[in-house]
C-alpha cells in the first residue's frame, strides 16, 4: 500500500489529514481530481495530508479496501512524532466510497479506543441494499447511473457478500444505523438533495445524534453526487466549500483552545 504524505510548504505542521477518496471503491485514485478541495483545507489550516491509495474491488475485493484504509489510519495515528503533526488533532475524511470506508474505520477506531479530532462523511456509499427513498428517485430519474452504483457494490461484495458482512458488517454501515454510534468524534456529514446517497447520510447523522454524539448535517437542494467537483464555479459549490472549510476552522480552533487551557491547568498545578 502506497500513501502519500503531502506537507504544508511554509507554515507549521497544526494537525492531519487522512485522505481517502472517492470512485465507489472501485476506481479513482489518492492523487486525482478530487484531492484539490482537501489541499485546499490542508493549505487553508496548515494541517498534514496523507493520501491512501487503498485496495479497490473487483481486483481487491472487500475487505480489502476498508482494512488497507484502517492499517493506514492506524499507522498514520501512532506516527504523529515521525510525521511531525500534533497527535490531537487527526482527522479521517472520505468521499463517496471513500466516505463509505471511512465510516466503517471509524467503528474500527472506535472498537480499538483510537482517538482523533474529527470525522468526515461527505456523500457516503454505506448501504449495499439501496432501497432508500432518494435511490428510487435516481432510479427513477437516472436508470443508468443508479445501475452503475448497484454494479459497483457488487464488485466490492462479490459472490461471498453474506460472508463477508457477517465478518466484517461496518462495510456497509447503513444497514447498522439502529446500532450504538456513542463514542466517535465530532462529524461533518454533507450531500446534495438530488443524491442517491442523501436517506443513508441523513440516518447516519440521526444515529449519531441518538447515541449522543455531536454532528453537522448539510445538504443542498437541487445538487447531485459529487456537484461540486464537476461545477466547482456554481455558486453552490462554493457555498459547500466554504462550509467544509469552516467546520475544520471550528474544530481547529476548539482543539487548540482545549490544548491551552489544558496547558495553563498544569502550569496552575505546578
Amino acid at each position: 500500500m502506497t500513501l502519500h504524505v503531502i506537507r504544508p510548504a511554509r507554515q507549521p505542521t497544526r494537525g492531519a489529514i487522512v485522505w481517502l477518496h472517492s470512485g465507489g471503491m472501485v476506481s479513482g485514485a489518492a492523487l486525482s481530481l478530487d484531492l484539490p478541495q482537501i489541499l485546499d483545507i490542508a493549505e487553508d489550516q496548515s494541517l498534514l495530508v496523507v493520501a491512501v491509495e487503498y485496495g479497490r474491488a473487483p481486483e481487491n475485493p472487500a475487505p480489502a479496501g476498508m482494512l488497507d484504509s484502517l492499517d493506514a489510519f492506524r499507522w498514520v495515528a501512532a506516527h504523529a512524532d515521525k510525521l511531525n503533526y500534533p497527535r490531537n488533532a487527526l482527522f479521517l475524511h472520505g468521499l463517496s466510497g471513500g466516505a463509505g470506508l471511512a465510516a466503517a474505520v471509524a467503528f474500527e477506531a472506535r472498537a480499538a479506543a483510537l482517538e482523533y479530532a474529527g470525522l468526515v462523511i461527505d456523500g457516503a456509499m454505506i448501504d449495499d441494499r439501496m432501497g432508500s427513498h432518494s435511490y428510487q428517485q435516481l432510479e427513477s430519474s437516472s436508470e443508468a447511473l443508479a445501475s452503475m452504483y448497484r454494479v459497483m457494490w457488487n464488485a466490492v461484495l462479490g459472490k461471498a457478500s453474506p460472508t463477508i458482512l457477517a465478518d466484517y458488517p461496518h462495510l456497509a454501515l447503513g444497514r447498522l444505523v439502529d446500532e450504538d454510534f456513542s463514542g466517535f468524534p465530532p462529524a461533518f456529514l454533507m450531500c446534495g438533495t438530488s443524491d442517491a446517497f442523501r436517506d443513508d447520510t441523513t440516518a447516519l447523522a440521526q444515529a449519531i445524534w441518538r447515541s449522543g454524539g455531536t454532528a453537522d448535517l448539510h445538504q443542498w437542494a437541487g445538487t447531485i453526487h459529487g456537484s461540486d467537483l464537476m461545477v466547482p464555479e456554481a455558486h453552490v459549490s462554493k457555498e459547500s466549500a466554504a462550509v467544509r472549510r469552516g467546520w475544520y476552522d471550528r474544530r481547529m480552533t476548539r482543539i487548540e483552545q482545549d490544548a491551552k487551557q489544558s496547558l495553563d491547568e498544569k502550569v496552575q498545578a505546578l
